[in-house]
């Protein structure tokens, strides 16, 4: 009788440590594993951030959503200059280098816009290039209620770095915010605010999936192609910004 209980002992004993091995390794796993993530990150960010001074060229023609042959696309900051043609060279400059009339940096101001309203500039290209307008220009600047917003939250102590933002955006996907200026070396031409999305699945991050086979840059199609501009397109005079409200026929771009 004593025998059969210790050999019962025993085996629970063998199978109660198993558990804890088992435990123990996906502990350290799922450490090692992020730990190589935030390294993996980091590497990433350092590399974006010493892109500082390479000159990359414009695709397409245009102003709005104009891609680049970094990877990112871009959107005006400077109203009354000319759009940029394909081929045209772009000195990448950080965030700050985005100025508006006076010579206040507005970079932050518009990476609110483009994280904490995504929505909004995803689906809505043209507005979101007015409202950058609005920042770069000093075009009523204050009546228009996403800019106010833009405004609360930057007042409040909201930041955002170049590199390495991360939102939500559905219960399966986050999406990733890089930011440069694309610095024209012409001077008639428009210097551009530069972004690049990169989206990954968020089940595959909490199962710790080292791999990132789910996470891509989509370029091109974060904001839909028949809203990006094309050949022999230029700014309108009367582009309207809100209801009623139009861009005075001196800030139209200039030959």
């Amino acid at each position: 009788m004593r025998r059969k209980i210790l050999t019962l002992f025993i085996t629970i004993l063998m199978v109660t440590s198993c558990f804890t091995l088992v435990s123990a390794e996906n502990s350290t796993n799922e450490i090692l594993t992020n730990e190589n993530n935030n390294d993996d990150e980091e590497s990433r960010i350092k590399d974006e951030s010493e892109r500082i001074g390479e000159v990359v060229e414009s695709k397409e023609y245009g102003f709005v959503n104009v891609p680049f042959s970094d990877g990112y696309n871009g959107f005006c900051i400077n109203l009354a200059q000319k759009e940029t043609n394909a081929g045209e060279e772009f000195v990448v400059k950080n965030t700050s280098a985005a100025v508006n009339r006076n010579g206040d940096e507005i970079g932050n101001y518009l990476k609110i816009l483009f994280v904490d309203y995504y929505d909004f500039t995803v689906n809505n290209p043209r507005q979101a290039q007015d409202i950058i307008w609005k920042f770069s220009d000093n075009y009523h600047v204050y009546d228009h209620e996403i800019v106010k917003g833009i405004m609360e939250l930057a007042e409040s102590g909201r930041i955002i770095p170049d590199h390495g933002e991360e939102k939500i955006i559905n219960n399966t996907t986050k999406v990733k915010f890089d930011f440069e200026v694309l610095d024209s070396q012409k001077g008639s031409t428009q210097n551009f605010f530069g972004y690049k999305l990169t989206y990954s699945d968020i089940m595959n991050n909490i199962l710790g999936n080292s791999s990132n086979n789910n996470e891509n840059t989509i370029e091109n199609e974060t904001i839909p192609e028949n809203n990006t501009t094309t050949e022999n397109e230029t700014i309108p005079e009367n582009n309207t910004t809100t209801e009623n409200e139009t861009i005075p026929e001196n800030n139209t771009t200039t030959e």
